[in-house]
């Protein structure tokens, strides 16, 4: 599902992390225990997600349009999911519209305006506690959709999830008439990808978000009798903990501009666990396409994994040129494969520049289907997650504590 680019297993640096590498447990059971991210994917139900499949399809027969309102992480993350899985979808379906609660004044307006008596749905989806911006927005897009519209008809047409649990948010959900979307107990707030609200955005894509979690247990499994050196998941986390360390900058390099919403969900996603190592816990970067050309400073060298998709360039398409004559080629191609095999050698030639940051890890997808794209969040929440563990070993390590936003944190 995902193959990593230089083998982890041989790099020197992790000479220093072995001991600690080697206290979890060799089996996937022990690394259960271990990491809350991986704990939550092999806690999940499968008729759970059913449940929230059959309400999206609900939705997908009923609407034209579906509004997704929500802030913070849990926006990025439905972003990113967004930007990767719409491509993938074959099946045609409502029009999903994502909007954070930074939302202008004047847009909200109109996109009220623009929903009155329209087949809409809107979803509500926070796990912190909501500004009072985000709870604005709903309650101006809620009164919309509810005009010239039954009561019982209009609450079908709204989904929220419940916050945290125990927390009065999860309360005025369950209490509401709409219906409800719970994130995973003990999630933090941080390892959200899979958990029902995202099985339901999934579906609305016409995507099996089942698939997403057989394809995150089975990366997981594939080092279930591997020691942790070995395990990249490990390894990965603890070459990463020495290069912060080092004043590294973190960075990221995306194969499109596809992926540039699943750039976002990483920066976000790692910030606490480089505020444990790094002196800047923002500094993370995101490149997409050419690695740019920067100058690696003495002292702010670039800690660069690059994710890439194996793929071949689809159908030979043919150019149909209309009258008004569209700027010539550089050089003649005979078919799109021939342009993209030269793009790619470019790519190569711009990479062996010693002016480029050049990639330390090379994170490949085997295929752009869900299995896949299920064990890439995986990855990246259980790097995540085992930075935080093995920060654990310190006196001062605070992070166990569910991540909260303020009332000022609003959007992305």
């Amino acid at each position: 599902m995902l193959r990593f680019s230089p083998d982890l297993r041989g790099l020197e640096l992790l000479h220093s992390h072995r001991s600690t590498l080697e206290s979890f447990g060799k089996k996937v059971d022990d690394k259960v225990k271990s990491l809350r991210a991986a704990e939550l994917l092999f806690a999940l139900k499968k008729a759970d997600f059913d449940e929230a499949e059959e309400v999206a399809q609900e939705f997908r027969a009923n609407s034209d349009r579906v509004i997704l309102l929500s802030e913070g992480l849990t926006h990025t993350l439905l972003s990113a999911t967004h930007s990767i899985c719409m491509p993938m979808s074959e099946e045609e379906g409502p029009a999903l519209e994502l909007y954070s609660s930074a939302i202008q004044s004047d847009r909200l307006r109109n996109l009220a305006q623009s929903i009155k008596g329209r087949r809409v749905s809107l979803v509500l989806a926070f796990h912190g506690p909501p500004s009072d911006r985000l709870v604005w927005a709903f309650r101006y897009l809620l009164a919309a959709i509810k005009e010239k519209r039954h009561p019982e008809e209009a609450n079908r047409r709204v989904v929220v999830t419940t916050g945290q649990a125990a927390s009065k948010w999860e309360m005025w959900a369950q209490s509401s008439p709409f219906r409800t979307l719970s994130f995973p107990p003990r999630c933090a707030g941080r390892y959200l990808f899979f958990s029902e609200p995202l099985a339901f955005f999934l579906s609305l894509m016409g995507q099996r978000a089942w698939s997403f979690v057989e394809g995150g247990r089975s990366f997981f499994r594939q080092y279930d009798k591997v020691s942790e050196t070995e395990d990249p998941i490990f390894a990965y986390s603890a070459l990463r903990e020495v290069q912060l360390a080092e004043h590294y900058r973190e960075t990221l390099v995306l194969p499109d501009e596809s992926f540039r919403g699943f750039g976002t969900w990483w920066r976000c996603l790692t910030e606490d666990s480089r505020r444990l190592f790094a002196e800047e816990s923002n500094d993370g970067i995101v490149w997409t396409g050419i690695v740019n050309r920067e100058l690696a400073s003495s002292n702010r060298l670039h800690w660069v994994t690059e994710l890439a998709v194996d793929h071949q360039c689809g159908e030979e398409g043919e150019l149909k040129l209309d009258d008004q004559n569209p700027p010539p080629f550089q050089r003649e191609f005979s078919d799109l494969v021939a342009l993209d095999k030269v793009y790619r050698d470019t790519l190569d030639r711009h990479r062996s520049d010693g002016s480029y940051a050049q990639p330390c890890v090379r994170l490949t997808l085997r295929r752009l289907d869900p299995f896949c794209v299920g064990a890439l969040f995986a990855f990246y929440e259980s790097v995540v997650s085992t930075c935080h563990r093995l920060a654990e070993t310190s006196d001062q390590f605070t992070l166990l504590a569910p991540r909260e936003m303020d009332s000022s944190e609003v959007g992305v």
